[in-house]
């Protein structure tokens, strides 16, 4: 294992039961948009990551997109 992928298994994002969170259509989520964008770049594949306010965001393509959970009071 290289450092790269180093680095990104120590920013994965956990679940409770202590495996990758891979809850959103299957990707991989990261603790920070830095790992994620390295992500998407090293293994050419979507990748995700949450934000200060607990939303989720995904490197789709050449696309972001931003899922917001409007039901949250602001």
């Amino acid at each position: 294992m290289n450092k790269v992928e180093e680095y990104l298994m120590r920013e994965l994002l956990l679940k409770e039961n202590g495996e990758p969170d891979d809850s959103l259509f299957g990707v991989k989520m990261y603790k920070n948009k830095k790992a994620a964008k390295i992500s998407k770049e090293y293994y050419k594949k979507a990748s995700a990551w949450k934000n200060d306010n607990g939303e989720t965001l995904m490197f789709f393509g050449g696309a972001l997109l931003h899922f917001v959970d409007k039901t949250k009071d602001s």
